[in-house]
């Protein structure tokens, strides 16, 4: 975060770009072509900075939320249901094979759960796996949910 002390005259191609006058400025390092201010003390700015960073989390969140809605209205739980019906597949949580509404339920809470994770770059993702479905959320921020059947790996050693 950058917050400074500046003085600018009254100019229309600054003001146009956030800059007003004399006072502390602080900027989006994002985009860098807006700044905030000017605010009368530096504490004044730090105030400012803090709730603007407050909002751009509320942003964040709400985004996450977004992905895991699109996921929950786009995956194929009738598919999943009938398949585990089908393989007489039951989960110990509940007396029989799961209904569309058990597996919806959790595989919203995985995907909740996983959206909470940090994944560093080395990492590149992280997984959460239970009843079938597998949730991956990936360094980008993006989320997948996965209903697996069956899978093979092999180590590279």
């Amino acid at each position: 975060m950058i917050i400074e002390y500046l003085n600018f005259p009254n100019d229309k191609d600054l003001e146009s770009r956030g800059y007003n006058g004399r006072g502390y400025y602080f900027w989006d390092e994002a985009d860098g072509q807006y700044c905030h201010g000017p605010y009368l003390t530096h504490d004044q700015a730090l105030i400012a900075f803090d709730k603007y960073a407050e909002n751009l989390m509320n942003d964040k969140i709400k985004t996450t939320q977004d992905r895991i809605d699109e996921i929950m209205d786009n995956f194929n739980f009738n598919k999943v249901e009938q398949t585990m019906k089908a393989l007489n597949w039951q989960w110990s949580s509940i007396d029989g094979v799961p209904e569309e509404h058990e597996l919806r339920k959790l595989a919203r809470r995985l995907l909740k759960d996983i959206s909470t994770k940090n994944v560093s770059q080395s990492d590149f993702r992280y997984t959460l796996a239970t009843g079938g479905f597998k949730a991956i959320k990936y360094y980008d921020g993006g989320l997948e949910l996965e209903f697996v059947v069956t899978s093979w790996s092999s180590p590279l050693e």
